[in-house]
């Protein structure tokens, strides 16, 4: 065990969203230091849907009775903040001050670091070392967040968020070498890549496959930014040449009306299934359906340029090759793992690199195999013992 004090602010995605990282990487620290607080956040109202009037009578009751909730466990405490509701153009600043002074009443500082990841954490980061209550500030850099805003004053918002996130930390913890670039760029002391990985575990249940028809598969968020709607594009022509085609799409998203609609317009509404949400422990079954998996963007994306999917890496632990846009990071991953095949911006190119895969067994086999071995170097055991490495070696090596 370690002998320094750690504040993980885990945020939101402590306790939701698609965002593993930040849960694996808190329960893989948690034990290892001789004092951990870990800090999550939790909706002002976060009840069923309900009424405006309803939502703001019981937001405001539990902001007076229930506004932090603390358990311990050993050396480690759980703090969960209710958030304060705010008005979108200030939303960020109220908040950021907010968490910080509920802090204030609760942490036991001070700590020898704050581990924080989200550029929505960036102020009360600043505050909490510019206090004293921290010593060192750790930010953990998992994606490019103002790719994923539509309007301009919020995007730019987001970017002046992140260089703060850069600039104000003692150390980068960031998951490819294009994030490691630009953060460098943006007054970063230093950097360290450790990607995101996975149980590989949970994945290897998924070469266990089910009896199925060729199969195309895409998980993941139901964003217009994955270009999604290529694969389906793609359909009339590749069921031409295969004609049991078929393709899972499992996710949810504001894109999913349209890509349904798609569907309908070229006739393709029987081979396209939508599975919908799902538990993550739900992704083997999910993956034991499936032959190759689909991992595209726009072409014009920059949050796709500086993106790490993390769908990719699971694909090829479920030992499934990709069809993956030529890309950024992605294209960096293809090339590297040479688990599949690069397509342009071409419904015609992702209909000849599916009919490739699904019919040239040889392809398939060499793919598959070269997708296993490049996983196994995304095992989440590993990659957390090389974060814990970095965080101890910025707060100084002492052991207990």
């Amino acid at each position: 065990m370690h002998s320094g004090r750690i504040l993980f602010i885990g945020g939101w995605h402590l306790l939701s969203g698609l965002n593993h990282r930040t849960r694996h990487m808190a329960n893989y620290f948690e034990g290892r230091f001789a004092g951990m607080d870990v800090v999550g956040y939790r909706k002002m109202y976060g009840g069923a849907p309900a009424s405006l009037m309803k939502k703001m009578c019981v937001g405001v009751r539990n902001l007076t009775q229930n506004r932090i909730e603390i358990k311990s466990n050993g050396n480690s405490r759980r703090i969960i903040i209710r958030d304060v509701f705010a008005p979108d153009v200030v939303e960020m600043p109220i908040k950021d001050l907010w968490r910080y002074l509920n802090l204030c009443h609760c942490i036991k500082a001070p700590y020898d670091a704050a581990i924080f990841g989200y550029p929505g954490n960036a102020w009360t980061a600043a505050l909490l070392k510019r206090s004293g209550r921290v010593k060192k500030l750790i930010y953990d850099d998992w994606d490019y967040h103002p790719g994923l805003e539509t309007r301009s004053f919020k995007r730019n918002r987001v970017e002046r968020r992140e260089r703060l996130c850069a600039r104000v930390s003692d150390v980068v913890i960031t998951v490819n070498g294009l994030l490691a670039d630009l953060r460098k760029k943006q007054g970063a002391k230093q950097v360290e890549v450790i990607p995101n990985g996975l149980d590989l575990s949970l994945f290897s249940r998924a070469r266990e496959k089910q009896s199925h028809p060729p199969t195309l598969l895409y998980m993941g968020s139901l964003s217009p930014l994955w270009n999604i709607e290529i694969a389906i594009r793609a359909l009339p022509t590749l069921a031409e040449r295969i004609p049991n085609v078929r393709l899972l799409i499992a996710g949810y998203g504001p894109a999913e009306s349209a890509l349904r609609q798609l569907s309908r317009e070229l006739g393709q509404e029987e081979r396209v299934k939508f599975l919908g949400t799902f538990a993550y422990e739900a992704l083997p079954s999910i993956l034991a359906q499936a032959d190759v998996g689909i991992t595209t963007a726009l072409p014009d994306s920059t949050f796709r340029h500086y993106a790490t999917p993390l769908k990719i890496i699971e694909y090829m632990a479920a030992g499934l090759p990709v069809i993956a846009s030529r890309l950024g990071q992605t294209e960096i991953i293809m090339q590297e793992s040479k688990a599949g095949l690069l397509i342009g911006n071409s419904a015609d190119e992702f209909a000849q690199a599916a009919e490739a895969l699904l019919k040239d067994s040889i392809l398939y086999r060499l793919c598959s195999e070269l997708a296993l071995n490049y996983s196994a170097a995304f095992d989440w055991n590993l990659l957390l013992e090389d974060a814990y490495q970095v965080v101890t070696r910025t707060i100084g090596e002492t052991r207990i």
